[in-house]
């Protein structure tokens, strides 16, 4: 079937504009390339070891917890979730031209400060209660251990967008102090969504720990409390 002359016509201005296109990529462009051809996003999680602690009473307890002091608390466990990262950059200078400047690698640690689980000191170390506590207290532990590995995958796939320049689609900056300041800045707002995600996903993790149903099997174990 043969174009009519207006289809062709729109056909030939279509080639002409992706022409035109092309010739308006600065020359500098085509020459701008990293000297390595790997991105790499690793994330790691720090887990301190979890430590347990006796010397507050249920009232005290009670001001720690976020039950609030109303509350009869026997145990609480209080964990710090800190996120940090380190970028690692390349550049190569182009004389005359500016910097190709390309990020390298992106570690991200996902690190808890503290894990501590705290029993209320009016019930004996080792006794029938201490140990039902302790027993509950340790499933929150280890859902604030375990629940970071969900993430893993996601903070991985963040950090592979398009606006990190990386080193198969380095970036032309005249200064690469600026430059790192505004990837470093694109890498923080590509995080900061899927870390409040991850603390309010794990908050509603433990809220099911804690149910009526919990406290009531919890009290089963031992005859006085």
């Amino acid at each position: 079937m043969q174009a009519s002359p207006r289809l062709r016509a729109l056909a030939a201005g279509f080639v002409m504009a992706l022409l035109a296109l092309g010739s308006a990529v600065p020359a500098a462009a085509a020459v701008c390339h990293s000297e390595s051809s790997t991105y790499r996003v690793d994330v790691a999680i720090d887990l301190p070891p979890v430590r347990v602690h006796h010397d507050r009473s249920r009232a005290e307890l009670g001001q720690l917890a976020l039950h609030g002091p109303t509350n009869r608390v026997l145990g609480v466990t209080a964990s710090r979730l800190r996120a940090g990262t380190s970028t690692y950059y390349g550049n190569r200078p182009l004389e005359g031209e500016g910097v190709c400047f390309w990020a390298e690698q992106i570690e991200v640690t996902l690190r808890y400060e503290a894990l501590d689980i705290y029993i209320a000191s009016d019930y004996s170390r080792g006794s029938c209660q201490y140990n039902a506590i302790l027993s509950h207290e340790k499933r929150h532990a280890e859902v604030a251990r375990g629940y970071l590995d969900d993430y893993v995958q996601t903070i991985r796939s963040a950090l592979t967008s398009l606006a990190i320049p990386k080193p198969r689609s380095p970036l032309l900056v005249e200064n690469v102090t600026g430059a790192q300041q505004k990837t470093q800045a694109t890498i923080e707002k590509l995080l900061q969504p899927i870390l409040a995600r991850l603390r309010r996903d794990m908050e509603a993790a433990q809220g099911r720990i804690d149910t009526p149903a919990e406290y009531r099997r919890v009290e089963k174990q031992c005859p006085r409390w």
